[in-house]
């Protein structure tokens, strides 16, 4: 069996599910509200939301006067309105099926109108479904509010309900719901739909926020040029799990979330879908973060996909204009994505991830597929330190370098890619077209066990490209079939400096670089650190163990489905046929990874496949280890029998985390109270 796969997996899960439960743990998913007594319900027909002015001793129990019933929890004697007497703890808010239209604010609360009065105890407001029960903004009303506020030590629970039209005035954020400092809400099966704000169109989380099975649509950061996070604005804790943020947008950066901290604890998303939200949405600044802008705290996605999104450029003004970064996602601090499909995003650079220099980026058994860059770096633009494990890109196309992979980073950085592939990604009108590489002094880029095929440059460097200071290794890894319209159809380098390019136990075949018979292959200053096979001379490799015009006998490239990936399967990559060359023919001593830029790195235990690496005399170069026996070697005396491995069904392996994380949602809606 593929362990490793396994354990990515329910490793993936239990970090997911250990978060819920220290999250569970603190209060901030389920809390059992302590209660003296049975909870009181407050039921409000649609009629009866609200009445300008606020009458308290009209007869009629209104939203907001249902809240501060709730607040009072039956202390005031006689009680302060018409709902009549809370209880101690829990208070319920029972909101019968039909639109909620409310026409003004009662209280203004931390600067922003709000439609009913400050959260201060465990309130629950619940409806019949959210498309059947909606709170809205009247349109006919001249007044801006937003319909909920959470102040400090307040538990808000939303449950079966629509938010529409909610407009956080005043530079405030929260368009449907602000949670302050200290406070909690729980929103479950509810929609947001199209409110407005500054910050968080439609919620704005300073406190501890769990979002389950709901639907953030068409909310707006756009009070002025600066406006951030569409759909959600976090400072705080947060969960959103099996929800969809879509075609919400901002004036800035974060089209459909913006992440500015998490406190003492992280952002966790999963199960969920963020599509086609826009950052920068007026084009006047360059906003970054199409769907997620994450400038600080800890952020985790695990099987979700980010699809669609799209950081837009400024219109450029006089001589200058900003650069939009970050269609899907955007990271400035700790990020970490699991199981998450990047797909069809666009921007200026970083068109499916922007990695910024202050960011650590953890990237497994993740597929970037069909992003588009106008500029660099169409699947991925690293400034920062990233770690790609299991990872695809696939099909990104760059208008300049780097169609796949752009790494620019900055003095001791790094770029870290494991067991990895990198397929047919374009370079339209610049260098590496899988990977372009410009590093600084003491920065590196390495790659093992990775396969790079099928990628084109108009450039230099069909698979890979590496600038003036470059720096980067390559170990255990193929490159095939890659095409550049320069030089070095599978590695260039343009730094004179041969020891900045390191290539060892490497498999370079079927490339080709301009027709140009000696540039196939490779060009430039380049060091071998033995035992490379290159189907051609132009690499012109003399280290010992190096074979040139070598056959490496490649089969097709598989698995031919890139999406398995995201089911725990293996990545693709080319097996060796039996008669390749590079059977049996690396390093004696082991096959070394590309972590130490110095030497020969550190002993690799598996290959591309997570299989072994020495299955027979010794390892194989390239990035899989085949069971083929060669057909040039011959043993007598024993019988000799290939090694089997079994491998999970497809979808076994993600479906042990999918039931564990289906079995907290439902253990956790089972908590809330049963759907009407």
């Amino acid at each position: 069996m593929r362990k490793h796969l396994f354990l990515v997996v329910l490793g993936a899960a239990f970090a997911l599910l250990s978060g819920l439960f220290v999250l569970m743990s603190h209060g901030s998913v389920l809390p059992v509200h302590a209660a003296s007594g049975p909870a009181t319900t407050f039921t409000i027909a649609p009629g009866d939301a609200e009445r300008v002015p606020l009458d308290r001793n009209d007869g009629v129990c209104t939203l907001a006067e249902a809240v501060e019933a709730a607040n009072d929890q039956g202390v005031s004697n006689p009680p302060l309105n018409d709902c009549g007497s809370g209880s101690p703890g829990l208070n319920i808010i029972e909101l019968q099926a039909g639109d909620y239209n409310l026409t003004a604010q009662v209280a203004v609360i931390n600067g922003g109108n709000t439609a009913t009065f400050n959260v201060v105890t465990p309130i629950i407001v619940r409806g019949v479904t959210s498309d059947t029960t909606t709170i809205r903004r009247d349109p006919s009303s001249q007044d801006q509010f937003r319909f909920f506020h959470v102040g400090s030590n307040g538990f808000l629970t939303l449950e079966n309900l629509g938010l529409a039209g909610g407009y956080a005035n005043g530079g405030t954020g929260g368009g449907a719901a602000y949670v302050s400092p200290n406070g909690t809400m729980l929103v479950t099966r509810t929609q947001m739909l199209s409110n407005t704000a500054r910050y968080g169109g439609a919620l704005y989380n300073g406190g501890s926020t769990t979002v389950i099975d709901s639907a953030f649509l068409g909310n707006s950061a756009s009070e002025d040029d600066a406006s951030q996070g569409g759909a959600i604005y976090a400072t705080n804790n947060m969960t959103v799990t099996a929800s969809s943020i879509t075609a919400n947008e901002s004036t800035d950066s974060g089209g459909g979330i913006y992440v500015s901290g998490t406190g003492s604890g992280a952002f966790w998303i999963s199960l969920s879908n963020i599509s086609t939200n826009v950052a920068n949405s007026d084009v006047a600044n360059g906003g970054s973060g199409g769907g997620i802008y994450h400038s600080s705290g800890v952020v985790t996605s695990t099987l979700n996909s980010i699809t669609l999104n799209a950081a837009l450029p400024s219109v450029p003004i006089g001589h200058g204009s900003a650069v939009a970064e970050g269609g899907g996602v955007y990271a400035a601090d700790k990020m970490n994505l699991f199981f998450t499909l990047v797909d069809g995003n666009a921007a200026e650079s970083g068109a499916g991830l922007f990695n910024s220099p202050a960011a650590s980026t953890t990237v497994t058994s993740t597929l970037f597929i069909g992003n588009l860059a106008s500029a660099t770096g169409a699947g991925i633009a690293n400034r920062g330190a990233l770690d790609l494990y299991n990872a695809i890109l696939w099909a990104n196309v760059a208008e300049g370098n780097g169609g796949g992979l752009y790494n620019e980073t900055l003095s001791g950085a790094s770029a870290n890619v494991r067991n990895s592939t990198i397929v047919q990604n374009q370079s339209l009108a610049g260098d590496g077209g899988g990977v372009f590489n410009l590093t600084g002094s003491s920065a590196w880029t390495a790659l093992s066990n990775v396969t790079v095929a099928s990628n084109n440059a108009n450039g230099d460097g069909g698979g890979i490209a590496n600038g003036n200071d470059g720096q980067i290794v390559v170990a255990s890894s193929t490159l095939a079939n890659n095409t550049a319209g320069g030089n070095g159809g599978g590695i260039a380098s343009s730094d004179p400096i041969t020891n900045h390019v390191r290539i060892r136990n490497t498999i370079l075949t079927g490339n080709n670089g301009g027709n140009v018979e000696t540039t196939e292959n490779c060009s430039g200053a380049l060091t071998s650190q033995g035992y490379n096979l290159d189907s051609g001379t132009g690499c012109a490799f003399v280290e010992p163990g190096d074979i040139s015009s070598g056959n490496a006998a490649l089969d097709s490239l598989a698995p031919a489905d890139p999406l398995q990936v995201l089911q725990g399967n293996i990545t693709p990559a080319y097996d060796l046929l039996p008669d390749s060359e590079a059977i049996n023919a690396a390093n004696p001593t082991a096959c070394y990874d590309a972590r130490n830029v110095n030497n020969n790195g550190m002993p690799l235990e598996t290959d591309q496949w997570g299989e072994a690496r020495v299955k027979q005399l010794r390892c194989d170069i390239g990035a899989i280890e085949t069971d083929n026996t060669p057909t040039a070697v011959t043993l007598t005396g024993l019988v000799a029998s290939s090694p089997t491995h079994t491998a999970l069904p497809a979808g076994l392996v993600a479906a042990f985390a999918l039931l564990a994380l289906l079995a907290a949602i439902a253990g956790a809606r089972r908590l809330v109270s049963p759907m009407k």
